[in-house]
């Protein structure tokens, strides 16, 4: 029986490890859509919070509302890219505040609300000198290719406000997930800082 030299024995393990890593699959790029969250933007002209009513008339009221993601900030994707499970967030905050996620499917011009978490509450980030990028983990949220992502709160810091448009559908009393397609209350110029984390 001919023996294989240590050597060459040694260079055929080191082979055959290589080409078992190189048959492994690479890791799949996590999948998200909504707001491009990145560190160095901050929630511009929303810091302390921002109530629903004063995006709606200008008012000061509490009340609640769904805001709902309808143009995506920092070249984001404002629906979902498949179908799958949300189950993670990331947003940029200002001040303490909480929310909780709604996923919403868009018809014409109307919305209606068809998943919706439970409360996530998130804390003060002081912005100094910089705003940071915030994970929470969310209830999993059955989600399909076209559908938005949004949030129920009267009141949050998770906007950039700096100019207008229709960049958030805003919506008074707000929509319970079943419920029928509805009309937006207003838009808001304001963008939504939330992106929403596919479940790998």
């Amino acid at each position: 029986m001919k023996l294989i030299s240590k050597g060459r024995l040694g260079a055929i393990l080191a082979m055959s490890v290589m080409l078992l890593v190189a048959a492994q699959p690479a890791f799949a790029a996590t999948t998200k859509f909504g707001a491009k969250v990145a560190p160095g933007f901050d929630p511009s002209n929303a810091y302390p919070g921002t109530y629903c009513d004063h995006e709606i008339d200008g008012g000061s009221d509490t009340y609640a509302c769904t805001w709902i993601l309808n143009q995506a900030f920092n070249g984001g994707t404002a629906t979902a890219p498949k179908n799958g499970t949300i189950n993670k967030i990331k947003i940029i905050n200002g001040k303490a505040g909480s929310f909780k996620v709604v996923i919403a499917h868009k018809s014409g011009s109307q919305f209606k609300v068809v998943a919706r978490s439970a409360k996530v509450s998130y804390t003060t980030d002081p912005c100094s000198p910089d705003c940071s990028v915030h994970t929470y983990n969310i209830t999993p949220l059955a989600v399909k290719t076209g559908e938005y992502v949004g949030i129920q709160a009267a009141k949050t810091s998770t906007l950039r406000c700096d100019s207008n448009g229709t960049r958030t559908a805003l919506f008074t009393p707000p929509m319970a997930p079943g419920g029928s397609y509805t009309t937006p209350t207003e838009y808001s110029g304001c963008f939504l800082l939330v992106q929403a984390i596919y479940a790998n």
